[in-house]
């Protein structure tokens, strides 16, 4: 997949997706695990979220699953994941969005119209030190730690998430204290359903 994206052989197929299924059937993927390790899962999904939207649902999938299945691996027993999405407007991104993403997020969503789809990854694991932040969205990157050596990966999912939103073009970032749990955020265009 990366390589597709870098030599522009990646496309989106977008289709009329129902997102409050995905989001459920996304969150079912890691509740085994969960339940195995004590981990409270839960979906809050605002009455304001249309049912239907247009986009890839493969790669919509793809991203949702990596931040959910990082959330797992990244949070001790007897912790939480939430998995929320409601509607914004582009001046909430442009207020919440944190400083060190801003310039790449607002870049990004261009002139795309309102609203904004927003979904969250919530968890209360390992977090992530504020120097590291930024650089896990960069291929091959991981963080250099005991606690990398200890979860391993390939340091490619989170760049692959931040290349197919960026395809929708959308767009993520991360809050997140060390020992204090991270939000993982994606933003996409709301995309009527049966739009050409």
């Amino acid at each position: 997949d990366i390589s597709k994206i870098e030599s522009g052989k990646m496309t989106v197929t977008p289709t009329d997706i129902d997102i409050h299924t995905i989001l459920t059937s996304s969150l079912t993927m890691i509740r085994e695990k969960a339940i195995k390790h004590g981990i409270e899962t839960s979906v809050q999904i605002d009455k304001e979220m249309p049912q239907i939207l247009r986009a890839d649902e493969r790669k919509l999938k793809q991203v949702l699953y990596n931040l959910l299945s990082n959330a797992a691996k990244f949070t001790d027993d007897g912790g939480s994941i939430t998995l929320s999405a409601k509607m914004v407007s582009r001046n909430w991104i442009e207020s919440r969005v944190p400083e060190i993403f801003k310039v790449d997020c607002l870049s990004v969503l261009g002139e795309s119209g309102e609203p904004f789809c927003l979904i969250s990854v919530s968890d209360t694991g390992i977090g992530i030190k504020l120097e590291d932040i930024k650089k896990i969205f960069t291929a091959f990157e991981q963080v250099e730690s005991s606690a990398s050596r200890r979860y391993g990966g390939t340091g490619l999912g989170l760049a692959l998430c931040k290349s197919f939103l960026e395809m929708h073009h959308g767009s993520i970032w991360v809050e997140s204290e060390l020992d204090q749990g991270s939000t993982f955020t994606l933003v996409l265009p709301y995309v009527h359903a049966n739009t050409i």
